[in-house]
């Protein structure tokens, strides 16, 4: 499979799901928005790139959310795009009222101070925040580090579950711009080449044609010991089906390689985050998908010993244009002096839905390890053994190997066959916009993942929507209806 047909352009997704006479009614509906709630949608969706956009036919973004539209919305697709809450509605209001009186750059201050509270150990500093308008713009970083550290050598990325990443990451690890319309709000040329001199990036399929995960261990280690160019080894923990690649091979790069760790996911212990920068991982985060903030908000936490090391004459002359992806106020102090072209910008939209995030992820601090782990535990075996009776769904291979939060199916159809990418997605927007009644009006699933010919979906539970459970104790009634949907909706689809 090519690298190009792994993405799909929102357009193509646009027209893939043309909006009919039928759905006008649903998009249109929701609950009536005040003044602030018009100010906050407004915020919320700028400073991105186009992803985040509400597309004018629909109303919604390329994900089929808007994000101040929450009341009586299931949502299971956390690992995907979510929208506010009661909760982080509240909570984002006041901060609005609060944050009128303050600048970007106190407020991003206070963030890096709130993320180092969260993610070190007490009495320990182990990394620098450097923030991001989405996980696929941090992809550009690692490349400033090598060419920072070691100079202008060939570059040779090694990117792993490539089909499983954020959809800008493909083309960011190959330097080449992933969005049309950049944070400052400009266009941009999509797929620009930013970084000059030699670049060889190598993809490493998340699954085989089986759907069974793929194991490229030997095959990375391989190539791990090839000479005459910096390696940058991109491992995944936690890919959009909750893939966890083997970290061991962290051990096996040498003095002239870097690695960088996606957990964008987010749905790890503190204790492996804590290891990996221990061990001079750069390591992506983001705080819109287990946190359940609306997209997107990516950081990326840089060990201090790997910014020690950059040479401040290489990074000038690193020949990387990053003056229309970062901000100054993005990055950490240093880098601002490195990197001079950077400008000022007030993020308002990045400012606010990390806000929604740090808010989440404090929340749920409170809780204790057991007691979240517990409902992890019951909610996963709720929908796996539903799957596994149920005629029409099919859990992906390997499931047990995969992050609890999230599971993976295949939908059959009538005649028994799984369907295929296209007829998943069709299945996909018309089981999301359908209104279902009882406990909650419309559900959300995480979107279609293609691999090979095969495409499946994911059920995904977040922060907020555990916390929700815990009170409940686990009841998980809501889950069950939404699974009864999902079967009724895959009996009579046709």
């Amino acid at each position: 499979m090519s690298v190009r047909s792994l993405i799909r352009s929102p357009l193509s997704l646009l027209r893939m799901f043309a909006v009919t006479h039928a759905d006008e009614d649903r998009l249109r509906e929701g609950r009536a928005l005040s003044a602030t709630d018009l100010e906050l949608r407004r915020i919320l969706t700028s400073g991105g790139d186009d992803r985040i956009e509400l597309i004018p036919e629909t109303g919604l973004n390329k994900y089929w959310l808007d994000p101040l539209q929450f009341d009586g919305i299931l949502n299971r697709g956390s690992c995907t795009c979510s929208t506010l809450n009661p909760e982080s509605y509240r909570h984002l209001v006041n901060f609005h009222d609060q944050a009128q009186a303050q600048d970007v750059a106190n407020m991003r201050r206070a963030h890096r101070q709130r993320i180092k509270r969260l993610l070190n150990f007490p009495g320990e500093d182990l990394f620098e925040v450097i923030f991001a308008p989405s996980g696929s713009d941090l992809t550009y970083l690692p490349l400033l580090f090598a060419r920072g550290v070691y100079g202008r050598r060939k570059i040779l990325n090694l990117v792993s579950c490539p089909e499983e990443l954020g959809s800008g990451s493909i083309k960011g690890t190959q330097g080449q711009l992933f969005m049309r319309k950049n944070q400052f709000g400009e266009p941009v040329t999509h797929g620009k080449q930013i970084v000059d001199g030699e670049i060889e990036t190598r993809f490493f399929s998340a699954r085989d044609a089986s759907g069974r995960i793929a194991d490229h261990r030997q095959a990375l280690m391989e190539v791990l010991k090839e000479r005459g160019s910096t390696k940058i080894l991109h491992l995944v923990y936690g890919s959009k089906s909750g893939i966890e690649d083997n970290l061991e091979l962290i051990d096996h790069v040498d003095d002239q390689s870097l690695v960088v760790v996606d957990m964008c996911q987010f749905r790890n212990r503190l204790k492996l985050t804590n290891r990996l920068l221990q061990k001079g991982c750069c390591v992506m985060i983001t705080g819109s998908k287990f946190y359940q903030s609306p997209p997107f908000c990516g950081a990326m936490l840089v060990p201090h010993a790997l910014l020690q090391r950059l040479q401040p004459q290489e990074v000038r002359d690193s020949g990387i244009d990053l003056a229309k992806i970062f901000s100054q106020h993005d990055v950490s102090h240093d880098l601002v002096e490195l990197i001079p072209s950077l400008r000022p910008y007030n993020n308002m939209g990045l400012t606010y839905r990390w806000e929604c995030a740090l808010f989440e992820m404090e929340k749920i601090n409170q809780l204790g390890a057991e007691t979240i782990d517990q409902a992890i535990s019951e909610w996963n075996s709720l929908v796996v053994e539903f799957m596994k009776k149920s005629s029409w769904f099919e859990l992906m291979p390997q499931q047990e190997q995969t992050n609890s939060t999230i599971i993976s199916f295949q939908v059959r159809s009538r005649d028994g066959t799984f369907l295929a990418d296209e007829r998943l997605r069709t299945f996909y927007r018309s089981a999301v916009l359908q209104e279902i009644g009882d406990d909650f009006k419309y559900m959300y699933v995480g979107q279609p993942v293609c691999y090979g010919a095969r495409s499946f979906l994911r059920l995904a539970i977040g922060s907020y929507d555990l916390r929700k459970e815990i009170l409940r104790n686990f009841s998980f009634q809501q889950d069950a209806q939404l699974l009864l949907h999902l079967e009724k909706h895959a009996s009579t689809f046709s």
